[in-house]
């Protein structure tokens, strides 16, 4: 099963050459790259960039870059609407993702499966370099919903089981309500994009569409044996187009679905500096 890889991005022309680059020792496993950037072209992309599609052109695999997206949710439905495979990756412009994360692929053999996600983690050179030494429990994480980081006692007061940090014990869940868009297969045809999410970049877009996939009867697979390297790139991105709106964002969400204020999908909860 081919997938199209979909990424967003905004002023990171660095770290999506490190993302596209990656991706060049995984061309079995996908057939298009769609890149979506948001008003800024030029400080999007350079010189590197335009070599790396050409390398994806030599394989046989086509690269879309499309400028001017007012927000990340325009952006993700321009992937809905152009990607001509069933199963997407919507992947940030900050993400390594070995060949091997594209098995979590097999899952969408079943017919009722809507999204799915393996586990995030930083590399310990880059973000959170405190983080080697707290401890995960694994059991909690199969329950609870949101990842809360305590800097002072430096440890989780609860764990997202879709964003577990430096556990070892692998595990699949598929008693997910919603899952994390870092680095997230969906099957197309189940994802809808709420456009009330456009008026900022960040807080809970994908919380939203699969929390409503989940409603509809689809399931979400979490599945910790494939791993996603989040660096956690401090300029740029999507997500830091406007990140005063996301509080905005969250009460929205919050009264949509009946969520807690402090449900979050990361990018405001536990980034610290």
């Amino acid at each position: 099963m081919k997938v199209s890889v979909c990424t967003p991005t905004f002023r990171r022309p660095e770290s999506l050459n490190i993302v596209l680059g990656a991706l060049l020792s995984s061309t079995d496993r996908f057939d298009e790259v769609l890149v979506a950037v948001t008003k800024d072209l030029e400080s999007s992309t350079n010189e590197v960039t335009r070599h790396l599609i050409e390398a994806f052109t030599m394989k046989g695999i086509p690269v879309k870059v499309v400028a001017d997206f007012s927000g990340l949710c325009e952006a993700k439905q321009w992937f809905l609407d152009t990607a001509k495979n069933e199963v997407l990756l919507f992947m940030d412009d900050d993400v390594v993702v070995e060949t091997s994360y594209f098995d979590l692929v097999k899952y969408f053999q079943q017919a009722d499966v809507g999204a799915v996600s393996g586990t995030l983690q930083t590399p310990l050179d880059v973000g959170y370099q405190d983080w080697a030494g707290v401890p995960i429990d694994v059991g909690q994480a199969q329950t609870c919903n949101t990842l809360t980081y305590d800097s002072v006692n430096k440890r989780f007061v609860w764990v997202d089981k879709y964003q577990v940090y430096m556990h070892k014990t692998p595990f699949v869940s598929d008693k997910c309500q919603y899952l994390i868009g870092t680095a997230l297969f969906v099957r197309k045809d189940a994802v809808e994009i709420d456009m009330e999410f456009q008026r900022g970049a960040c807080a809970g877009e994908e919380i939203d569409f699969t929390y409503n996939m989940f409603m509809n009867g689809k399931r979400l697979i979490f599945d910790s044996t494939r791993i996603a390297w989040h660096l956690h790139m401090p300029s740029g991105g999507m997500r830091e187009m406007d990140r005063s709106l996301d509080k905005d964002n969250m009460s929205y969400l919050a009264r949509k679905w009946g969520f807690a204020d402090e449900v979050a999908d990361g990018c405001g909860v536990y980034r610290e500096g």
